[in-house]
């Protein structure tokens, strides 16, 4: 099951390459009859015929650029730019330093009339961030390692799944944390065996830049096999009942971003009687 369960993972690890291209949208982009700027202040084209005067509407960025027909410099107010721009024009680009370019095209309903005002409201679409982490689970003195692959805006998710690479142990006998079957004393050799397995997924969270927290659950086991001595030349591996569980898998902690790289720290916890501690080093972009 866990060669299975880590190679869709790699598998689906392209679509998480994937990000989201950051992006301008349009909101709206409408005449503007009460904007008499145009006609008290305007500004002529080249033929002499006032143009049309556009105002932009952007919260939060100040360096955009602007390409296409434009009339002199655009004039920047808070969360405002304004571009003159001659009628009939058909399209303008505009750019915010770290977006794909908005190419616009006037819609065919509204061309630009000369001495117009008109009003174009933008948006910034929330990047969709991708997560890759490579991740260590601890408990003395049993080391497992993992993967969490996640997606996430504001909000996201994430799938982490954990092993030691080790066979899953199903053992045909159990003993207790002392060393007695059945309440009797066993003999054991010293040699041991473990396997640990985790799959979990839950939500992933933004709680300011650069802070994230992640929390959320899934199935997990983790199991202690002790070598019992069963008769000369005869051995086979006891669960130690006391030591091994399976069952619910829960995870919370934090993970912090520094520009492309991501660092995590947390907890988890199977069934509230295992707990590891867990670290990952990573890339969220």
């Amino acid at each position: 099951m866990r060669q299975a369960v880590f190679l869709l993972a790699f598998l689906f690890l392209p679509f998480f390459l994937h990000a989201q291209e950051k992006r301008l949208l349009v909101r709206s982009f409408e005449v503007n009859p009460f904007e008499l700027r145009a006609k008290t202040s305007p500004v002529y084209d080249q033929n002499g015929q006032p143009s049309a005067m556009i105002s932009i509407y952007l919260s939060s960025e100040d360096s955009v650029h602007f390409a296409g027909n434009i009339i002199g410099e655009p004039l920047q107010y808070p969360g405002e730019w304004v571009v003159f721009i001659p009628a009939n024009s058909k399209w303008i680009d505009i750019s915010v330093d770290g977006y794909a370019v908005l190419h616009f095209v006037f819609p065919l309903d509204k061309p630009l009339m000369p001495a117009y005002g008109y009003t174009l409201s933008l948006d910034i679409a929330n990047p969709i961030h991708t997560l890759i982490l490579p991740t260590v689970q601890y408990n003395l003195p049993h080391t497992s390692y993992g993967l969490m692959l996640g997606l996430c805006t504001i909000n996201g998710g994430y799938v982490h799944i954990v092993s030691d690479f080790h066979r899953m142990l199903k053992p045909s006998s159990n003993c207790s944390g002392d060393g007695t079957v059945d309440g009797e004393t066993a003999w054991f050799t010293g040699a041991s065996r473990k396997s640990r397995f985790a799959i979990t997924g839950g939500y992933l969270r933004q709680l300011a830049v650069p802070l994230y927290l992640y929390a959320g659950g899934g199935y997990g086991s983790r199991v202690l096999a002790w070598e019992m001595y069963m008769a000369p030349g005869e051995y086979q591996y006891a669960r130690v009942s006391t030591h091994s569980f399976s069952g619910i898998e829960l995870e919370f902690g934090l993970l912090l971003r520094l520009n492309a790289v991501a660092v995590s720290a947390g907890i988890r916890t199977n069934q509230f009687k295992y707990l590891e501690a867990s670290a990952g080093v990573g890339v969220l972009f």
